[in-house]
């Protein structure tokens, strides 16, 4: 491996804490150097990245929310730096959509310092397909099966929607704002469904009310977890599909349109030459996560979203061999192999159980205070016996343990001691009876 101080870095901003640490490990692990650009808020933290062996020499810039010409001159300073040590523009990576969306309002004002991911050369703007109504007219306009959906940023538009949508359905933000306001309003959900036309009228006049332009949505039904899944995927300057894995949620908070805290690798072979017209349709180079849904209706997979930034479970990928940064890094680099030969999951691989679990949400939803000691030690020895095999903790890897030592102290300091109890006999369950990577 060359030495770091020779290999030119990228910039990782830290916005979720989660997929920063998920992002400097995929680093780590191939040898990839990393500027960390961090910024705080008021209740923000503990910062649980900080403690990792892959976290050094941060940058610290205004928080964009609070103070956003100064975040954008503090980047176009370490920009030029860096432009002038290393001769090139860097890559800059967001680690959430907040994120990604206050970089791409400003893609002009940081496109002579950075490259981003999404056109052939690393330097076109994605925000307009971020937009989720866009993407679903892309989708229909490029034959890929998606849910109906219907665009909402003014009250002439709800009788058409009423009109034409079908019930049960589920409206979003069309883009999240720099806040994600939309999630902290609303219970932490990513969407809202809605039974009936009453309902659904009420809502969209009061999130237009306060400011949001929506998409309103068919709600896809479907019949097992393994229905619902995130294909992951790392297109070219082509835009060929070069890698493919995939996952689904066994647990999420909240239900149903939550954050997943305990999911499983999985393959889906049927899904790969749809995720090709995707990055196709999208003239997409770099790495996706696209969401799919079977309708239970239908028998078919429909594209739901698209995400164009890390995920938060995106080191779970690389310690099975599917590391997208890495990807990344080799075809910023020149040095992805031509051709169209494509990084796929071994039969021994999806032949077994893989689980990626983030321990804290776990043990809140495992003893939410209604439970008794034995109800909840019961409830979890019954979860592991359901999902044997090889566990990513969130927090905690071999590699990079400080994290997870430290949020996993830090809940050992809690004062309920049936909550001190619990979190030792599941640490005991992990470490004797899976194996932890």
């Amino acid at each position: 491996m060359d030495n770091l101080d020779k290999k030119i870095p990228i910039v990782v901003i830290r916005s979720s804490d989660h997929c920063f640490l998920d992002m400097l490990r995929c680093c780590g692990i191939a040898g990839i150097p990393v500027i960390p650009v961090i910024f705080t808020w008021k209740n923000a933290g503990p910062w649980i990245s900080e403690h990792s062996t892959y976290f050094k020499d941060p940058v610290t810039i205004p928080n964009p929310a609070e103070d956003g010409e100064g975040a954008i001159a503090a980047l176009q300073e370490l920009g030029d730096l860096a432009q002038q040590r290393y001769g090139q523009k860097l890559m800059l990576i967001p680690t959430s959509d907040t994120s990604q969306v206050f970089i791409q309002q400003h893609f002009d004002t940081l496109a002579p310092y950075f490259l981003q991911m999404g056109g052939a050369a690393f330097e076109s703007s994605c925000l307009d397909k971020m937009h989720k109504f866009n993407q679903a007219e892309l989708w229909v306009a490029n034959d890929i099966d998606t849910p109906k959906s219907l665009s909402c940023t003014d009250v002439s538009h709800i009788d058409t929607i009423l009109e034409e949508i079908t019930f049960p359905c589920v409206y979003k933000p069309a883009l999240k704002d720099i806040t994600n306001s939309f999630q902290s309003s609303h219970g932490q959900n990513k969407a809202i469904e809605c039974a009936n036309k009453t309902e659904l009228r009420i809502h969209l006049n009061q999130e237009l009310a306060a400011g949001y332009d929506l998409v309103v949505q068919e709600k896809i039904e479907f019949t097992r977890l393994d229905e619902e899944i995130s294909c992951y995927v790392y297109s070219d300057k082509d835009h060929e599909v070069r890698c493919f894995s995939g996952q689904h949620k066994l647990e999420e908070f909240p239900k149903p349109y939550g954050t997943g805290y305990a999911s499983c690798f999985c393959y889906k072979p049927e899904l790969l030459p749809i995720t090709r017209r995707v990055a196709k349709a999208l003239r997409w180079r770099g790495f996706l996560g696209i969401e799919f849904m079977k309708d239970r209706k239908s028998g078919a997979w429909k594209v739901i979203e698209v995400n164009m930034r890390p995920w938060l479970s995106i080191y779970f990928q690389a310690s099975l061999g599917f590391n997208y940064v890495e990807l990344l890094y080799r075809d910023l680099m020149g040095s992805l192999d031509s051709g169209t030969e494509i990084i796929l999951p071994s039969e021994a691989l999806y032949a077994s159980a893989h689980y990626r679990l983030n321990l804290k949400l776990f043990l809140s939803k495992l003893f939410d205070g209604s439970r008794s000691m034995e109800e909840a030690v019961q409830l979890m020895n019954e979860w592991f016996e359901m999902h044997t095999g090889s566990y990513c903790l969130t927090n905690y890897t071999v590699d990079d343990p400080q994290p997870g030592i430290y949020e996993i102290e830090t809940i050992l300091e809690q004062s309920d001691p049936a909550l001190r109890g619990i979190m030792r006999l599941l640490l005991a369950h992990l470490t004797q009876s899976t194996a932890i990577r």
